[in-house]
């Protein structure tokens, strides 16, 4: 028997869709507005793109999923899945977004 939280079928799944771009925008565009009052951060993405990463992770875990519906599960159940996790935002969240950004800014100037 599915849980309450999977019942809401295909619109739930498209708000959540939508939510996830929503938010992965807001990172991006945090990162491109704060790349304007500290340009340092677009010179070495490669440092600041994981550290943004580990920021986004942060405000992710401790700000927005309290927020949220969701039950209340536990933190991390252990050490492998905390670093998977940051790993994983440092990786494939903060680092992209700097990339792009630098590079973006590379063809403005």
């Amino acid at each position: 028997m599915p849980s309450r939280l999977h019942q809401g079928g295909w619109a739930t799944a498209l708000l959540g869709l939508c939510l996830h771009f929503l938010i992965a925008f807001g990172a991006a565009a945090t990162f491109c507005f704060a790349s304007l009052i500290l340009p340092g951060l677009l010179r070495r993405p490669m440092l600041w793109g994981p550290a943004f990463g580990i920021a986004v992770y942060l405000f992710m875990d401790f700000a927005v999923i309290p927020l949220s519906m969701l039950p209340p599960s536990g933190h991390w159940s252990s050490a492998a899945v905390f670093a998977d996790e940051i790993l994983i935002h440092m990786s494939g969240i903060g680092l992209p977004i700097a990339w792009f950004a630098s590079r973006s800014a590379m063809k403005i100037m």
